[in-house]
């Protein structure tokens, strides 16, 4: 699933900063359940260049939803243990 990745001497992998950049973006698609399909799907849109920035910008703003969903919903849960965490060293609860 990672594009345009080399091999050193040893074989090992030794990657661009290209590379890098897309290996940031999946691990972000991934920790925001972007699903492994929709993942390949924007890999290989990307390999196959600049035509297809559209059809990746569409996968995007689709995707940006559900991380705001998702970031809504942890400020909120933050919010409640703050609050629960006040409570206890107030003394409220046993």
């Amino acid at each position: 699933m990672i594009p345009n990745h080399q091999r050193d001497a040893h074989n090992n992998r030794a990657f661009d900063e290209d590379s890098l950049e897309s290996l940031r973006l999946i691990a972000c698609f991934r920790t925001t359940n972007m699903s492994l399909a929709e993942i390949r799907r924007y890999v290989d849109l990307l390999q196959d260049g600049v035509k297809t920035r559209p059809k990746r910008l569409e996968i995007m703003k689709h995707h940006q939803q559900p991380i705001q969903d998702l970031a809504s919903l942890l400020q909120n849960n933050l919010t409640i243990v703050k609050h629960k965490i006040a409570d206890m060293q107030a003394g409220k609860y046993i």
